[in-house]
Order: structure tokens, then C-alpha cells, then sequence
């Protein structure tokens, strides 16, 4: 589905985004099921090798595409800010709470009991029932559901100027954000430990998704010249293989990896456009994948599937799909509810 131009205008819809996604999540399922699994053979050091070079930008782009479609939101949706709370912050908790009480329920049924503060924890992420290896937590989860609430408080503090001046008001609210979210990196910096640096070296992707909607136009009008977009492309790939050469490892350096990294898939997206219906459709299935896929790799190990890596592979793609359509179907069927909606048995 690829089609080449001198410029996509729409290079970030959400058609366009959710294929994106749907690659991304394919890429986490293929990372996480090498911990499952015995790779020794000659080809198997590449594919680690390729995994260990992505590292956690796998899940950038899930943080910056959230972001940029926020400030999409405040800018066409009428009340959009009003019902953020409720459909953002109270539906993301449902959509999570959902996978969290049937892993919870499962895990229990199997005799496999958790200490209480994760049972009370569970709900934000901030610990796990049989969600993850270590049951420290759903790190991803906790991270963005602070970062609605940072959001929230921001677009709400603001906007009393929003009539009065909309640009000056998204300004002001996303820098606000950048700066909020900044200080939460501190903060999980200080209370994590250096091997739990992935609870926070990505989720700066998030203010600089908002900082993109921003600035995009702008952007664009500079990178239709053939010669300004080379250069960027080269620009961002001496930035990537500087930190690289210089060895910066730091939550710092990895934020700004980040951002050269969305800044090249924006770049590439430009030019190329690719909306793929496989790919779309996993895309949109991208947050159930990403909840779901690691304790179904985990369920069919404790069964001892994972002695057959070519067999557990499969058995863990197809149920981690076919779990992500349920998860689906039931979060809509409670986001009907929760706006009133009526719900069909």
C-alpha cells in the first residue's frame, strides 16, 4: 500500500497513524517474546541484535501520536476539553481495569496469588496482577495516565484565554505540559532505580507529539523544498549516530533520541504514505496488544508451549489478537455505557 509523492499533507491522520501503530505493536510482540524462548542460532543474533538497537523506542510513538492527536482534539471539538476527563481519563481507566480484573481472575484461578498492594495498586498501573515478569507495575499505563491528568489541569488552568486567543492558549498549555512532564520524569528518575529507567527515558515523546501539532504547519510549508527535507533527514540521522558514537545512555539522551526518532518517521511519512488495511487494523487493536501480550506469553510458558518456539510464537500472535478484538468489543460496549448509551446483551 505504499504510494510515493513529493508530499503527503495528511502524513499524520489517524489512518496513517494506526498503521504505524499496527507495526510498532507487531515490533513489541517480537521483542518481548525473545525473553519466552531459546534464540541460538546464527540468525537469531541479528534479530536480537536489531531489538537490542530499538530498545524502547518501540513504544515512542504511542506517546507522541497521543499527544498530537490531543491537540488536534482541543482545536476541532467543540467541548473537547470539558469532556476530556471523561472520555479520555475515565475511559482509558475502564479500557485498562478491564484486562486488569480478568488477568487478576485468571491468575488466581490458577493459584497464583499477589501481595495485597498489587490487588490495590493494580488499577493505575502502578503495580501488576500477572500483567508483567517482575509485577512492578504497568509501567506504560501508570506514565500516560499521569500525563492526562497533567493534560487536564493544564487545558483547564488555561482556558479562560482560549476565546480570547486560541494560539496563545495552546501555547501556553502545552508548554505547561512540556514543563509538568518534565518534572514527572524527575520524579520517577528519583524513585526508580537506574535498571527501571524505562518507566520514564520515553514519555517525553508525549509534550513533543503536542509540540509537533503546534508547529506542524509551519513545518510543512518548510519541508515541501526538496533540499530542506534531504537535509533534515541527514540532520537527524548525524544526531542519532553522535549519540550512539558518544555512548549517552541517560534519560536525557534517550528523550532526545526519541524526539529524532519521531522527527524521521514524520520525515519519511511525508514523502511516503502507507495505509495499510492489515496494518490499520492492528493498529487499532495497538493498545489491547501491547496490555495483553506479554501474560499470554506468560500463561502458555507456566503450560510449557514455550519448550516449541516456532508453535509458542504463533499460539501467542493469534491469542494475543483474538484477545485484543474481546478487549475491544467489551471497551466499547463500556464506553457506550458510560455515555449513556444503550447496550446490547
Amino acid at each position: 500500500g505504499l504510494k510515493f509523492s513529493r508530499f503527503h499533507p495528511n502524513y499524520l491522520e489517524k489512518d496513517q497513524t494506526d498503521a504505524f501503530k499496527g507495526i510498532f505493536a507487531i515490533l513489541i510482540v517480537f521483542s518481548h517474546i525473545r525473553v519466552h524462548i531459546s534464540l541460538d542460532g546464527r540468525l537469531d543474533d541479528l534479530y536480537n541484535l536489531t531489538f537490542v538497537l530499538l530498545g524502547q523506542m518501540t513504544v515512542v510513538p504511542f506517546f507522541f501520536y497521543s499527544g498530537y492527536g490531543i491537540i488536534q482534539g482541543v482545536r476541532k471539538k467543540e467541548g473537547y476539553v470539558k469532556s476530556f476527563f471523561r472520555n479520555r481519563i475515565w475511559k482509558f481507566l475502564i479500557s485498562y481495569n478491564i484486562i486488569c480484573v480478568t488477568l487478576g481472575a485468571i491468575w488466581f484461578c490458577l493459584g497464583h496469588t499477589y501481595p495485597l498492594q498489587n490487588y490495590l495498586l493494580a488499577w493505575s498501573g502502578w503495580r501488576t496482577i500477572g500483567g508483567s515478569l517482575s509485577d512492578s507495575g504497568q509501567w506504560d499505563v501508570f506514565v500516560l495516565l499521569v500525563l492526562y491528568l497533567l493534560t487536564f489541569i493544564a487545558l483547564w488552568l488555561f482556558g479562560g484565554m482560549r476565546q480570547k486567543d486560541e494560539k496563545k492558549y495552546l501555547a501556553l498549555s502545552v508548554s505547561a505540559i512540556f514543563l509538568l512532564s518534565a518534572c514527572f520524569m524527575l520524579i520517577l528518575h528519583l524513585v526508580k532505580t537506574s535498571a527501571q529507567d524505562y518507566w520514564y527515558n520515553t514519555l517525553m515523546a508525549y509534550p513533543f507529539g503536542m509540540v509537533y501539532a503546534i508547529c506542524k504547519n509551519r513545518l510543512d510549508f518548510i519541508m515541501r523544498k526538496t533540499w530542506v527535507w534531504l537535509c533534515s533527514i541527514g540532520a537527524v540521522l548525524i544526531g542519532v549516530g553522535a549519540i550512539f558514537v558518544l555512548g549517552l545512555k541517560d534519560a536525557v539522551s534517550y528523550s532526545i533520541m526519541g524526539f529524532l526518532f519521531m522527527t524521521f518517521i514524520c520525515l519519511l511519512t511525508m514523502r511516503v504514505r502507507m495505509v495499510n488495511p492489515v496494518l490499520k487494523w492492528i493498529g487499532g487493536l495497538s493498545f489491547g496488544i501491547y496490555i495483553l501480550q506479554r501474560p499470554i506469553m506468560m500463561l502458555f510458558e507456566s503450560f510449557g508451549l514455550d519448550q516449541y518456539s516456532v508453535l509458542f510464537t504463533a499460539s501467542c500472535i493469534a491469542a494475543t489478537l483474538l484477545a485484543s478484538v474481546a478487549h475491544r468489543w467489551l471497551s466499547d460496549k463500556a464506553g457506550n455505557f458510560l455515555h449513556g448509551k444503550k447496550v446490547k446483551a
